[in-house]
């Protein structure tokens, strides 16, 4: 009987390990994985930057309808700016007056934030900066709403909730045709802009 007892805890023992070792094996294959896409992203922005430094530069289209939002958006961001399926609602609800503002103020992240964000050197601050007072855009962090109204200030974004924590803020009127912001956060892992909701104002505690 002792016997049988102690054949089994040895069994039990060598069946934890085992789990163990398979554990730690796929945490560590889990995080080569995470590498080598990280890895492979730093080279794809590398020959990206080559290649904007070598080709002739093209202007983007800019659209004076909001019709074909979403086609225009996966052609032309891709790589540097997601939109969240929240904010295309957004987009298709809007009554926003201008929508190449809408348009340029993507533009401007994609061209300008993205790559301060990446290189962070005082040049790419500074074109920042200018094209945001090109646009009369101020960039703030978001506020109230983020710690008020966390479900209405956050995405769902690789298996996880994330907050809205950053702005563009235009216009302050409540009119939806004429206010405009874009809530957005930075994901560091990926290197890309992450907008959430635009062009109208998001309601929080103090609205």
């Amino acid at each position: 009987m002792r016997k049988d007892l102690q054949e089994q805890k040895e069994q039990y023992d060598g069946l934890l390990l085992a789990a163990d070792a398979e554990r730690e094996a796929a945490i560590q294959e889990a995080n080569a994985a995470k590498a080598q896409a990280l890895e492979r992203l730093h080279r794809i922005r590398q020959l990206e930057k080559k290649f904007a430094e070598s080709a002739a530069p093209q202007a983007t289209p800019i659209p004076d309808a909001l019709d074909e939002f979403e086609a225009w958006c996966k052609e032309h961001l891709a790589g540097s700016v997601e939109i969240a399926n929240r904010a295309y609602q957004g987009v298709r609800k809007s009554e926003f007056h201008d929508p190449q503002f809408i348009y340029r103020t993507l533009l401007l992240l994609r061209d300008q934030y993205v790559p301060m964000r990446i290189e962070g050197t005082p040049e790419r601050r500074r074109s920042y900066e200018e094209a945001l007072h090109a646009l009369q855009l101020e960039y703030s962090a978001t506020g109230e709403g983020v710690k008020y109204a966390a479900d209405l200030y956050s995405v769902q974004y690789g298996g996880i909730r994330r907050p809205l924590d950053r702005h563009l803020k235009g216009s302050d009127s409540r009119d939806r045709r004429y206010g405009f912001r874009l809530y957005f956060f930075w994901d560091d892992e990926s290197q890309v802009v992450v907008v959430g909701w635009l062009p109208s104002h998001l309601d929080n505690r103090a609205s």
